[in-house]
């Protein structure tokens, strides 16, 4: 676009933007008009647009079409001459007189000699008469007002030129000198020294902000765009809190929004289009705008009653108000370049200040979404080279009758009969052609086809079910990988007012186990049924609102409903396996989550009628949103009804930190058929039902853990991100040398950075939202991931000048958890490793081969961890973990790739809470003298968990070579402390923090130590929260003396 065009679209945005100020000002959010004066900006200074058929200038281009086809212009009519020029040489049309004519599609100007003072408007004439050239191009839309509105220009285009860059340079002087002149006032500023502005500015301190007073100033203002400068006037009162915060929070607001940088863009584009009024008078009501802006910002902070107060103390600063403003273009103040009947509208806006609303709010999205749409975008074009692209798209991504017969003659008579190998045999034999396998190429990659599988592209039912056909039954069970199929889906629940609905996302795996036996339709329709009744669970059922926003209660139901699923259609033949993830149900609106409660109520009231004329009491606990039942005194979790076949419970897990210590299980007792009393358990009832619910739990909890990594902020790899990179996964692409290889990944990864990316943390999370085979998965995992580590080490090899290192990579195993049934004590271990290696000769080493090594030892050491019992692992250590790696490393070594564990790099954590040697960890505690001090053992280590301050002062007396861990934020009372350790007796064990606080320490202590005297001790990961903001050196707060102690990561809070 030209500076004309761009000038003349800005004006009629900026008009229409008047026209909404001044119908909606006192209606909507002040914050709208600031939106719309930065679209104008944006259509003032960026040289393009975005075509729309929403524009007005498409309204424009299809009136013009209808008009040129009236005045009887049209392709049946042309007017024909020898002498005929293409289109696109307008631009030398100052020898000829176009007049257009239309032939075959083909833009030509008939011409004949001519003044050349008349070229200019016999070529808008002409192009003003090519309606399909109107519509291919916006800049021919308007050509027409460009040059009526240059029509003084008529001389050259050099003296155009010359005019407009005077005219721009003389603007940018002005502004310029008058930024200066204000810059060289505000130099005789000083700073501020009032208490109340240093308060201030240590309380907003998000940027480097200062305060300074001018007496050449009389109302205060902001200036700077890096290290802005609130300037007050000298005669500022100080004493008035009030009107001071008032002041400080509206130039506040300044800054946050950067307004004097967007006011460097507004004069910016005043300065281009300074020839355009409309653009002086959108500087003007831009300024005004931006202080309206501030001042809602600044009610709406200190609430409405503020107003009056607020308004009033601008009418008095309007009435001192110096001539300095005026000169400060880029500055921001209360009375900005405000005149007389702007300061009326900004004090009447302040007085019709609302609180904010939703309609209001969306009143000003439609506005501003409107606008755009329809006046900053420009015509769309109606060419014939989209059409001949949408012909052509159709063409590819439709199948030609040859190949749906093809494709047919697949499904022949008989085949969901067949069992599996006898099938794949026959279609094997079909399709051992090349027009075959070109044909289920073109298919497995078409993107369009899959969407007309999927349900996105409409098509005729004939054509899905051919699909649906390939999709599921030709394609899974005759690709190489045919064993092994993933079929994903997910259910949502149809609230309208949730936040968000509940979601089930699922994936479930088909291993076919003997082909010879499993026939095509068993395996079509338990891949049928698996998938419809998944579905159903959260498509169909009614669920309470309550029940999907309980993650352990829909985690518990699921896994019942999946397993019955997956019984339902597994046999010898097909095993099923289905992960899933749920998420849960966001918020409903009160007054209809209300509803859902009180059929909640009526249900509960239903349910313990039978009971509660033999005692039962219930209430509904707002606080946890749970209804708790109560027997003789005592908060009951469950309610055994055996003759009715009834669990009554709020959790079907243990419910941590909601049941009472004292909770009690009751059962129903009954004679002749009527309930006849209720009885408390027994222990041993109790215990057998608090291992169900500790089960619950503690898978709930795995759960958690298996999907947590999904949840993740990163963009998953698409389908076509996969395609892309698979377009490398040739054939032969194993026996090629990995130089070879890693050349022709450079160069994608070098057009497709992005798709590597997404790949890249597909694999990292072991999360792969499409389906892939498990050979696919290897070549994105192992192939593609390993030579772009190879090729990032080149690349940075040249940068930095160096020899190439060997690649370093990092696993992380996931952990193993087992828990004790009689204790409820857990035991758990994990394992993080790092390996390289080293590839002898990169010109000759095949794919193949390193795929080997690498993917085969990964796969070896996951396989060795994840076969192991938690007993087995927690019993060895790490030295003998690290021997078991090298081990394994060794194995899949070979003469020119040397793998190498890397022994610094290796973490093999374990915990065992379990009460294996009860008697002799309670007899080490007794003769410690720290019986009531909890204990776990981590890597073989005993730690004692610190959790109250008696305990921690206890250290001293009885424990000063034993470990502890910290578990709780400790406050240290006024008490005399003494420190831990003496130069006799010290301290030799260890303390870790853990990252709970040790408070008020040093407040209440602030000459001793925590530790006294300490010896070949580590201290470590502890935070003191105090007061006192002196103590900040951390061997001086945490030990007095120490010798060969390691203390470190100390922390400090304020």
């Amino acid at each position: 676009m030209s500076i004309l065009q761009m000038s003349f679209s800005g004006a009629v945005l900026i008009l229409v933007v008047l026209v909404l100020r001044a119908l909606t000002m006192n209606r909507l959010p002040k914050d709208t008009f600031l939106i719309l004066w930065g679209i104008v900006l944006f259509r003032l200074i960026v040289p393009f647009s975005v075509p729309s058929e929403l524009s007005v200038y498409s309204w424009i281009g299809r009136s013009l079409d209808r008009t040129v086809i009236d005045s009887g212009i049209s392709e049946q009519s042309p007017k024909k001459n020898l002498n005929q020029v293409p289109l696109e040489n307008i631009d030398r049309a100052d020898e000829v007189n176009p007049k257009l004519i239309l032939e075959n599609d083909t833009h030509v100007i008939n011409y004949t000699k001519t003044d050349p003072s008349q070229t200019a408007q016999n070529a808008v004439q002409a192009v003003e008469s090519k309606s399909d050239a109107l519509n291919t191009d916006n800049h021919v839309i308007f050509s027409a007002m460009a040059e009526k509105l240059a029509a003084f220009m008529n001389d050259t285009v050099s003296i155009r030129l010359v005019i407009w860059c005077v005219g721009m340079l003389a603007c940018m002087t002005y502004f310029t000198q008058s930024y200066l002149r204000c810059r060289f006032e505000f130099q005789t500023s000083v700073p501020v020294e009032n208490l109340a502005a240093q308060r201030w500015l240590t309380k907003h301190c998000c940027r480097t902000i200062s305060i300074r007073q001018s007496d050449r100033i009389s109302t205060p203002l902001t200036y700077g765009i890096w290290r802005p400068v609130i300037l007050m006037p000298k005669d500022t009162d100080w004493e008035n809190m009030q009107q001071l915060q008032y002041i400080l929070a509206h130039e506040y607001i300044h800054i946050c929004r950067c307004d004097a940088l967007t006011k460097l863009v507004c004069i910016f584009a005043l300065c281009i289009h300074w020839f355009n009024p409309l653009v002086w008078i959108m500087y003007v009501f831009f300024n005004r705008d931006v202080e309206i802006s501030c001042d809602e910002h600044v009610v709406r902070r200190f609430g409405e009653n503020a107003k009056s107060v607020y308004a009033k103390m601008l009418i008095q600063m309007e009435e001192k108000r110096s001539n300095v403003m005026t000169y400060l273009p880029l500055g921001n103040g209360f009375l900005f370049k405000i005149g007389k009947n702007a300061m009326e509208e900004r004090i009447t806006a302040i007085m019709k200040i609302k609180k904010k609303s939703l309609p209001a709010a969306l009143l000003a999205a439609v506005l501003v979404l409107g606008v755009t749409a329809v006046f900053a975008s420009s015509a769309a074009g109606k060419t014939a080279e989209p059409r001949k692209a949408e012909a052509n798209l159709t063409a590819e991504t439709t199948l030609t009758k040859e190949e749906y017969e093809k494709l047919q003659a697949l499904q022949f008579q008989g085949y969901e009969e067949l069992c599996i190998s006898d099938y794949q045999k026959k279609v094997w034999a079909l399709t051992d052609t090349k027009e075959y396998r070109d044909l289920l190429e073109h298919i497995s990659q078409n993107e369009t086809l899959y969407a007309i599988y999927e349900g996105n592209i409409a098509a005729d039912k004939n054509t899905k079910e051919l699909l649906t056909f390939y999709y599921n039954i030709l394609e899974p069970l005759t690709a190489k990988r045919w064993q092994t199929r993933d079929f994903s889906g997910a259910a949502t629940t149809d609230f309208p007012s949730a936040s968000d609905n509940a979601i089930l996302e699922y994936t479930v795996t088909l291993s076919i186990q003997d082909a010879d036996q499993l026939t095509v339709d068993q395996y079509n329709t338990a891949r049928q049924h698996v998938m419809e009744e998944l579905k159903h669970i959260i498509e169909t059922r009614e669920w309470d609102p309550v029940e999907l926003r309980d993650e352990e209660f829909m985690h518990t139901t699921l896994d019942e409903e999946i397993d019955s699923i997956k019984w339902s259609w597994e046999n010898e033949s097909l095993r099923i396996t289905i992960a899933y993830h749920y998420t849960p149900l966001g918020e409903l609106p009160i007054d209809e989550m209300a509803d859902w409660q009180q059929e909640s109520f009526d249900k509960w009231e239903a349910m313990l009628a039978p009971y509660v004329p033999f005692g039962v009491t219930y209430r509904y606990d707002q606080k946890i949103d749970e209804f708790r039942m109560y027997f003789e005194g005592k908060e009951v979790r469950a309610i055994y009804d055996t003759e009715q076949y009834q669990f009554i419970s709020t959790h079907l897990g243990i419910g941590e930190g909601i049941y009472a210590d004292d909770a009690i299980d009751l059962y129903v007792e009954y004679d002749d058929g009527k309930i006849a009393g209720l009885r408390e358990a027994t222990q041993e009832e109790m215990a057998e039902a608090t291992e169900k619910r500790l089960a619950v739990t503690n898978a709930y909890k795995r759960g958690q853990e298996e999907y947590s990594d999904r949840l993740r902020e990163e963009l998953p790899a698409t389908e076509e991100d996969y395609q892309s990179l698979f377009t490398l996964k040739t054939s032969a692409y194993r026996a090629k040398t990995i130089a070879e290889f890693n050349e022709e990944l450079l160069e994608w990864t070098n057009h497709n950075f992005d798709r590597k990316e997404r790949i890249a943390v597909d694999n990292f999370y072991e999360d792969y939202r499409v389906i892939l085979t498990e050979e696919e998965k290897a070549f994105a995992a192992v192939t593609a991931h390993f030579s772009g580590m190879e090729n990032a080490a080149y690349v940075r090899s040249i940068q930095k000048n160096e020899p190439v290192r060997d690649v370093v990579e990092t696993v992380s195993l996931r952990s193993k958890q087992e828990v004790d049934r009689e204790s409820g004590r857990s035991a758990w271990c994990s394992l993080y490793y790092a390996f390289s290696y080293h590839i002898s000769d990169k010109e000759t080493v095949r794919v193949g081969e390193r795929d080997d090594c690498l993917g085969g030892m990964m796969d070896s050491i996951r396989g060795y961890w994840e076969s192991s019992t938690v007993d087995q692992l927690i019993s060895m250590t790490e030295e003998e973990m690290l021997e078991t790696l090298q081990a394994i490393a060794e194995k899949y070594s070979s003469q020119r790739i040397r793998i190498t564990i890397l022994e610094d790099q290796v973490a093999f954590e374990t915990m065992d809470e379990r009460m294996h040697d009860e008697t002799e960890r309670i007899d080490t505690a007794e003769q410690a003298g720290l019986q009531d001090i909890d204990t776990i053992t981590i890597n073989g280590k005993v730690y004692y968990m610190i959790a109250t301050e008696s305990q921690l002062r206890s250290i001293r007396e009885c424990g000063l070579d034993k470990n502890y861990m910290q578990q709780n934020d400790i406050e240290i009372s006024e008490d005399a402390w003494l420190p831990i350790g003496t130069s006799d007796n010290p301290f030799t064990g260890s303390y870790n923090g853990n990252g709970f606080k040790i408070m008020r320490f040093a407040d209440r202590h602030s000459h001793t130590t925590l530790f006294g005297s300490a010896e070949g001790a580590d201290l470590y990961n502890i935070t003191f929260s105090n007061k006192n903001t002196e103590r900040f050196d951390h061997k001086d707060i945490v030990c007095e003396y120490e010798k060969d102690c390691r203390i470190y990561d100390i922390f400090f809070e304020v």
